[in-house]
């Protein structure tokens, strides 16, 4: 009897955990924000939607050897030093440098991309080196908050920027065209990148939002 108690106890086991775990996670999910936090949320999104749009104007200027390609790359830089400040409360001085640092050297690899583009040139290389930096970008920031997931992070910058240079490729080959899906797939992994920061620093942070 205490054998068949036994066995059915481990057998449900399994099933408990599971239900605990769901409870758990479900549990965690934020239903609400504070003020502070919904500032945060905001702020995040309005830097990524800027530095996208920023970075959209300055290649489509590049590609065609725009007089205002200049003035479009100062903007997209004003809104990575923007993302690299808005850590620094919480990441601090050295952290925050280093993300600064590495989102100027994405700056000029995109860059790098688009002249390797309109030579025809092995543009393999730069890809590569662009894959590097978003490594480089999720590994400090994983390293400093828990709840960044190094792996996840990776998936989501190499995403993000692979759209980024099939943007670049199509108007390379035909200046001008517009291909709304591929727009509104990089918008969308944007706002996913946004939110899973906000989300990290919630999390590794609640006190500093109340």
């Amino acid at each position: 009897m205490k054998n068949n108690f036994r066995h059915s106890f481990l057998f449900c086991l399994p099933a408990f955990i599971l239900s605990v775990l769901t409870i758990s996670l479900a549990a965690v999910e934020k239903t609400s924000y504070t003020n502070k936090e919904m500032d945060l949320k905001i702020n995040l999104r309005r830097i990524c939607a800027d530095s996208l749009t920023w970075q959209r104007v300055y290649f489509v200027e590049a590609v065609a050897s725009g007089m205002e390609s200049d003035k479009a790359l100062g903007r997209f830089s004003k809104c990575e030093a923007d993302l690299a400040a808005i850590f620094k409360p919480f990441l601090g001085d050295t952290t925050s440098t280093q993300l600064n640092d590495l989102l100027n050297q994405y700056t000029q690899m995109m860059t790098d991309y688009i002249n390797a583009a309109k030579s025809g040139g092995d543009k393999s290389y730069i890809t590569g080196k662009i894959h590097d930096n978003a490594d480089s970008i999720a590994d400090i920031l994983s390293k400093s908050n828990m709840s960044w997931i190094r792996n996840d992070l990776t998936i989501m910058l190499r995403r993000y920027y692979d759209m980024i240079d099939s943007e670049i490729d199509t108007q390379v080959n035909k200046l001008g065209s517009l291909d709304t899906t591929v727009i509104d797939a990089s918008m969308d992994e944007a706002m996913t990148i946004a939110d899973y920061y906000s989300s990290g620093l919630m999390q590794q942070y609640p006190g500093n939002f109340w």
